[in-house]
């Protein structure tokens, strides 16, 4: 296809954190900035008041953006909610996660457990009305002010089932609807490979499901113990469904034989409708609605799964470069692959910046078949030559004559649009916009 870019390198102390489309999210060691990409050429549109550590991003739609921090109070580390304006980087409001009692002592702490649709979920792992813990659902009102909604509460006898982990919750918010919440633990070890609770404030819809591992192993010892995580989820609304990839390794030492299992689950009676083991590590997965199709991607693979039926209709190894390069720091591989926002494309950016975009449902069908040369290896337009992409010391000159440059350490997929993060070679490391029609 023909691909013809415009590139916009921008200077800045900051470098980019997330990408909230039309948004990015860019911080330095002082302060959160936010930056309009709607065009070729990025425009600054403020710093994030409030905090200059805030750790997580997420987008909850009318231009605002809900942080997280985490701060000292009270001798303990607490976790704080913001809510900004991203065209101006007001703050609007915060939450302050902790419950004090009559002389001011911090008796409970919560942390953030996910987002939903305009649903913020708090985990509170022991509360003052409720021992055994609670979720706390809060929305956003037209002000941008948190508004409480709802109290959650486990399944009987699953109240210590979720905890903190290092501030961060153990366990995926994967959707909220009028039942109540469901949630997903992060990891679990043999012979659990999934545990699925739905908190609820009715108790009857109040439920939990553990699901065993795909292909149990004979362990000898336990150094060979075997534990699961998750890889990735996605909502399935078509077929009122969800679907979860988990890892399923050794504790200690080499697999001979990685897997991921991507389940699709009904998000009502929790039962799966269909199940399928992909022999690699997969590290994520995307659902595109309009092929009816999951992408799960490998270090080395990209797997097309039919959502109907959990049929792999094809697997299609990552190629060769026409020109070799090193690899992008932040990639799952030596290259960052992904899907672009409005699901029509895939992107595969090197680490030296070069570029192939490849319409989604042509590799569907025939995967990069469309973009490879006589020898089989992938084409590629070249970055050109400019100040925040050329090799500045003799090593790096080493390394580009070899084939092994690379400066983009990080990718973020937008919609007909990539933003590459410039590695510490850069004195001011600076972001590129690189955009298509």
């Amino acid at each position: 296809m023909v691909f013809n870019p415009r590139i916009s390198a921008v200077e800045h102390s900051s470098t980019p954190d997330q990408l909230l489309y039309p948004y990015l999210i860019a911080s330095d060691a002082s302060a959160t900035y936010s930056w309009k990409c709607d065009g070729s050429q990025p425009t600054l549109r403020g710093k994030l008041l409030g905090s200059g550590a805030f750790t997580q991003h997420i987008n909850i739609g009318m231009g605002r953006v809900l942080s997280l921090d985490r701060a000292p109070q009270d001798s303990k580390t607490v976790t704080i909610l913001y809510i900004h304006d991203l065209d101006s980087g007001a703050l609007l409001d915060r939450k302050i996660l902790f419950q004090a009692n009559s002389i001011g002592g911090i008796v409970s702490d919560g942390e953030f457990l996910g987002e939903f649709q305009g649903k913020i979920a708090v985990f509170w792992a022991t509360h003052t009305t409720e021992p055994g813990g609670l979720v706390e659902i809060h929305t956003i009102s037209e002000e941008g002010k948190f508004k409480f909604e709802e109290i959650l509460h486990p399944p009987a006898g699953l109240a210590s089932k979720m905890s903190n982990q290092f501030g961060n919750t153990s366990s995926y918010l994967l959707l909220h609807s009028p039942r109540g919440l469901l949630e997903v633990a992060r990891d679990t070890n043999f012979p659990t490979a999934i545990q699925i609770t739905r908190w609820s404030k009715n108790a009857r819809d109040a439920t939990y499901r553990t699901i065993p591992f795909a292909s149990p192993t004979r362990l000898t010892n336990d150094s060979q113990k075997k534990w699961s995580a998750i890889h990735g989820f996605v909502t399935l609304p078509e077929t009122n469904a969800f679907a979860l990839a988990n890892y399923e390794s050794y504790h200690e030492g080499q697999d001979p034989c990685p897997s991921t299992v991507v389940r699709s689950i009904d998000a009502d009676t929790l039962r799966t409708n269909w199940e399928v083991i992909v022999q690699h590590r997969s590290e994520n997965i995307r659902y595109i609605p309009h092929l009816n199709v999951l992408l799960s991607f490998s270090y080395d693979d990209i797997f097309i799964v039919d959502i109907v039926d959990g049929t792999i209709k094809n697997t299609y190894g990552i190629p060769q470069l026409q020109r070799p390069c090193g690899s992008v720091w932040g990639a799952r591989g030596a290259d960052a692959i992904d899907v672009t926002e409005s699901g029509k494309e895939l992107g595969v950016v090197c680490g030296d910046g070069q570029m192939c975009v490849i319409p989604l449902e042509a590799f569907v069908e025939s995967g990069f078949q469309c973009a490879l040369n006589e020898e089989g290896k992938l084409i590629t337009r070249p970055f050109p030559d400019l100040p925040i992409s050329r090799p500045k010391s003799d090593t790096d000159r080493q390394k580009w004559e070899k084939g092994h440059w690379a400066w983009v350490r990080n990718v973020f997929f937008a919609d007909q649009m990539v933003i590459l993060q410039a590695g510490d070679q850069n004195p001011r490391p600076g972001f590129v916009v690189v955009s298509w029609d």
